[in-house]
């Protein structure tokens, strides 16, 4: 027995070694095939720091100064790096550098080991070495033939240069963020000092910040930074980089950012650069190498005035307020100025919108669906919903406002009221379609406000009102035209696609609603301009506070969209209220505004075919309904209201007057208690009848405002059978009267 079970387990074993024979070669196999003829190239290690290699123009056909990390390349030598700098990248990079051959073996068992514990593929094992050659040689797929890649020219890297010149190599070619590529550039661009005076935190933030640039993105969020700095710095103890005193003085220690003019002019180039990446799939580090001509829509005179606007009062430019600018070309759908402080990417960062987002979920789609008209009747009131209970800014409610009005005001209950009759799902169906995204959790009214999980970024709000200004054609801005590679073969040229996601009616109609906002409303700072603007300004609130975390102005003609942006840099701490979408915000797009028509006006928005202007009567305009006015209506009840001819109500015929139905029950007392419904400017008149003698007497008499009444007789005999019935007709005409049904009750 125990000879057959060592035979089977022989056997057992000779299969394994077998399979993994068969494996190991196959992989190996695979291995030399895909990577067969990979060849290094020493120009992508070592020559991308040449004027020469890569060239970007503007919409007017004149180059760009590139800045940081593109057009301003510094290189280090590795003499010149302090030995604390280079030991620290090390230890948190690939502690064993100087013992392997391109590969650590022992890193990669270990993150295996990691990843199959976790159930995720979370952790990496690329040394120094590869991430050089991924950097300076391949795409961004992540696949095992791109891995198979890597290895094999690491393995050459290590066998054609030194370690100190490998790491040399590395230091000028990592990914510092923000457009600075390369120690020296970073060390100047953050601190302003060469790389031998870095201080201990300074080091560790640097090295902390390549793990991921942009969440660990030291200008915008610094609070990020400092938590992966001192995780840094505990590995630099552990590895005896650093001691207990340098560790202790480091890690309670905020770094000092300074600020950089050129951070500002840089955003724009940063964004080209992101977008170029996409196209392309290549890492943004690499483009620099790639001998590319690049063909951006950007104005340059008209970012040099954004950016003086920027800066036009000095009491908010300091570190503690962010600003950003976006101007968008309405017919190309191309970002001709993207301006922010402090290297603020306005394609990515994300804030929460505040009341811009009101006509795009809220009112836009209700005019779509036909539910509700520029002149619809909303009650501002105090309201709760499911314990949700929002207030105007001004904590004020204004009672029976228009919609134009509530949007010209920007109050709340308005909008909350709007998305809860149109439904959420409706909401956000259609702002998808004009570039909002949602997440999960954002299922509730407060999105009428801005309620957003994650917010919006400030190029996204740009996109989805230049919506309207397109007449309902939804695309997505870009930064580039055209890019050519240095054989001059076109590699991409744009080709804008454009999405009907709204009507033209409701498109135009919600501009003439949002050309008040700049004459009467909260944006009418940009009155006086001498042209038609449609505004929309938002504040964000920090809650509990009289402070604000954002304020933004919209505006756009037919030519341009422009969306200016103030956030405070710490939300938890705000900005002073001073600071809102009525002032700094809307002063920048008035003066971007006179720049770009300093030497003309823009063309009109011109009413389309499917918009019809009627007049509405205002004494049956309700919450519930709007009707036209016949012809004979005094001129005092007439009011101009623009309709889709989709959804043009009924005239409210005066021979059809309001026949209101009257219920009856006894209240507490056995008194009679009168309930009837109500229809605004219409009288109503209750009579009371005694059935044993037929006396009748008018006992209550009220005009109408649409809701429903109730009126309790209390003058009643006990044992007499009363019949109880309402007249009605039209206020300020007697000529139509209207008897409701008839009741008979005996009181008590």
């Amino acid at each position: 027995m125990f000879k057959i079970k060592k035979r089977v387990f022989g056997k057992v074993c000779i299969i394994l070694a077998s399979l993994i024979f068969v494996f190991a070669t196959s992989g190996f196999i695979v291995f030399f095939k895909v990577t067969s003829g990979l060849k290094l190239d020493d120009k992508k290690l070592a020559n991308g720091y040449s004027e020469e290699l890569i060239k970007v123009y503007d919409k007017n056909g004149y180059e760009l100064e590139l800045g940081a990390g593109f057009g301003d390349k510094k290189y280090i030598k590795i003499q010149d790096v302090p030995s604390l700098v280079k030991d620290a990248f090390v230890a948190v990079e690939d502690k064993r550098f100087f013992k392997h051959n391109g590969v650590d073996f022992i890193r990669v068992f270990g993150a295996v080991l990691s990843n199959v514990k976790s159930g995720k593929f979370s952790q990496g094992a690329s040394t120094i070495s590869q991430q050089l050659i991924k950097n300076t040689h391949l795409n961004n797929e992540k696949t095992i033939r791109r891995k198979m890649k890597e290895i094999r020219l690491a393995y050459k890297l290590e066998r054609r240069y030194s370690k100190e010149e490998i790491l040399e190599l590395y230091l000028n070619n990592i990914y510092f963020g923000n457009g600075c590529y390369g120690l020296l550039e970073a060390s100047k661009f953050y601190f302003n000092k060469e790389p031998k005076d870095l201080s201990v935190g300074e080091t560790a933030m640097l090295v902390g910040v390549i793990n991921a640039p942009s969440y660990y993105n030291i200008l915008t969020h610094q609070e990020r930074a400092e938590k992966r700095k001192n995780i840094v710095l505990k590995i630099m103890l552990d590895n005896n980089v650093i001691n207990n005193e340098q560790y202790e003085k480091s890690a309670n220690n905020q770094e000092n950012i300074v600020k950089n003019n050129r951070k500002q002019a840089n955003m724009h180039i940063s964004c080209v650069f992101d977008e170029v990446s996409k196209i392309l799939n290549i890492d943004k580090k690499r483009i620099k190498n790639e001998g590319l001509v690049i063909y951006t829509s950007l104005d340059n005179a008209a970012s040099n005035i954004v950016l003086g606007a920027c800066d036009f009062n000095e009491c908010v430019s300091g570190n503690d307020v962010l600003k950003g600018v976006v101007v968008v070309d309405n017919k190309t759908k191309s970002v001709v100025s993207c301006v922010s402080s402090f290297c603020c990417d306005l394609s990515k960062i994300k804030r929460q919108p505040g009341s811009v987002i009101k006509p795009i979920i809220a009112y836009a789609p209700a005019i779509e669906d036909g539910k509700l008209y520029p002149e619809s009747i909303i009650i501002d009131e105090e309201i709760s919903v499911d314990g949700y209970s929002p207030s105007n800014a001004n904590k004020r409610f204004y009672g029976e406002v228009s919609l134009r009005e509530a949007v010209e005001k920007s109050l709340n209950i308005p909008a909350v009221k709007t998305l809860s009759k149109i439904g959420v799902k409706r909401g956000k169906n259609f702002a998808k379609n004009m570039g909002v995204e949602f997440v999960k959790n954002d299922t509730n009214l407060a999105l009428s406000l801005g309620g957003l999980t994650e917010g919006l970024t400030i190029k996204q709000i740009a996109d989805a009102y230049s919506t309207f200004a397109s007449g309902g054609e939804y695309s997505k801005s870009s930064f580039v035209d055209k890019i050519i590679n240095k054989n001059g073969e076109v590699l991409y040229g744009k080709n804008v696609k454009r999405d009907k996601v709204m009507s033209d009616a409701t498109a135009y109609i919600m501009t003439d609603i949002l050309k008040g906002v700049s004459v009467r409303g909260t944006a009418k700072r940009l009155s006086g301009l001498g042209f038609d603007v449609a505004s929309k300004t938002g504040t964000v609130g920090l809650y509990g506070s009289a402070k604000n975390t954002d304020a933004f102005c919209v505006s756009y003609t037919k030519d341009y969209t422009i969306v200016s942006w103030f956030g405070a840099k710490d939300k938890s701490e705000g900005m002073d209220s001073f600071i809102n979408g009525s002032t700094y915000p809307c002063e920048i797009n008035k003066n971007v505004l006179k720049w770009l028509y300093k030497e003309r006006s823009p063309s009109p928005f011109v009413a389309p075919s499917s918009v019809v202007s009627k007049d509405i009567d205002t004494r049956f305009t309700t919450e519930k309904n709007v009707f036209l006015a016949e012809k004979d209506v005094d001129l005092r009840y007439r009011k101009e209201c623009l309709f889709n001819k989709k959804h043009i109500p009924d005239i409210y015929l005066q021979n059809n007057s309001h026949k209101t139905k009257m219920q009856i029950c006894m209240n507490y007392n056995e008194k009679p208690l009168i309930m009837f419904q109500t229809m605004k400017n219409n009288m109503y008149y209750i009579y009371r009848k005694n059935v044993y003698n037929n006396e009748e007497d008018l006992i209550f008499s009220v005009v109408g405002d649409g809701s429903s009444k109730e009126f309790l007789d209390d003058k009643t005999t006990a044992g007499i059978i009363y019949e109880y019935y309402i007249i009605s007709h039209f206020d300020g005409d007697e000529r139509d009267f209207q008897t409701s049904n008839k009741v008979k009750i005996m009181s008590y």
